[in-house]
């Protein structure tokens, strides 16, 4: 997978003066940290190589910043200088993409008599 990333993003390369540092960033964090903890932490924005990632609670933000120079490693080998020298991470809540299950619906009859 990280390997798939790197080919990726060397491709991307040549594009490094239209695209943004931080898009850079957001494309590697995936394959950086895995699938798993990508879903657990979002970056919220690159601020003089610093990268600020929320996290949706304080268990999260130790594990994490224990995990720092390892995914700061993983950044740097699949972009290059343009990898963040610094995390923070802040617990922040996380947006969840809305689920695909869809609610049963509710009888008319039933649901008329629950509302008298």
């Amino acid at each position: 997978m990280m390997e798939n990333a790197a080919c990726l993003l060397a491709r991307l390369k040549p594009a490094r003066n239209i695209l943004r540092e931080h898009d850079f960033v957001q494309a590697a964090w995936p394959a950086a940290v895995g699938k798993r903890l990508a879903s657990r932490a979002r970056i919220l924005r690159l601020d003089n190589q610093r990268l600020l990632v929320a996290v949706e609670d304080a268990l999260w933000q130790q594990n994490l910043q224990s995990l720092s120079s390892q995914i700061l490693d993983n950044l740097k080998n699949l972009i290059g200088p343009a990898a963040p020298l610094a995390l923070e991470f802040v617990v922040a809540p996380l947006r969840r993409p809305p689920h695909n299950e869809e609610r049963p619906a509710v009888p008319l009859k039933k649901a008329s008599a629950a509302g008298q």
